[in-house]
């Protein structure tokens, strides 16, 4: 499946397609092989993995809106060990969340997916250079540079 292809078949809870960035996402996470798309094997990879995240997604919707509000997104981070304060939680969930001038602003499935993805993938960058495991990190620059590079 190409980027279009697979834009087509991914949809949201709210029957909405997901947004290019989070296809673009899935395709770096699946795509062993390199090629820019999807193959099947790939695609059963990631089926399974959409499907595991649209169960975590409805556990934490609890009010069973299709979306996730800004309680609902902290209760979850808590509840995968993540103890940050309230500001930073607030700045990821307003980096990823829908503004509606109408409604709160909330996450749908696929930017609560990406969302958590950037989380882990800042954790596992994190861990890396915390090498006494006490929650600080020291890093060179070059090091830094390295990192957000191939985060994007």
């Amino acid at each position: 499946l190409t980027e279009d292809e697979l834009a087509t078949a991914l949809i949201n809870n709210d029957g909405t397609q997901f947004r290019s960035s989070t296809v673009r996402l899935m395709i770096r996470l699946f795509d062993k092989d390199g090629s820019g798309t999807i193959e099947f094997k790939e695609f059963f990879h990631l089926w399974n993995y959409i499907l595991h995240w649209r169960k975590t997604f409805q556990k934490y919707d609890v009010d069973s809106n299709q979306k996730i509000s800004f309680g609902e997104y902290q209760s979850a981070l808590e509840s995968f060990g993540y103890r940050l304060p309230t500001d930073i939680v607030l700045f990821i969930f307003q980096r990823f969340g829908d503004f509606n001038s109408n409604q709160p602003m909330s996450l749908r499935f696929d930017m609560f997916v990406e969302s958590l993805v950037w989380l882990l993938r800042c954790t596992n960058i994190f861990k890396k250079f915390d090498t006494q495991g006490n929650g600080i990190a020291t890093i060179s620059f070059q090091d830094f540079v390295h990192e957000i590079l191939s985060f994007i």
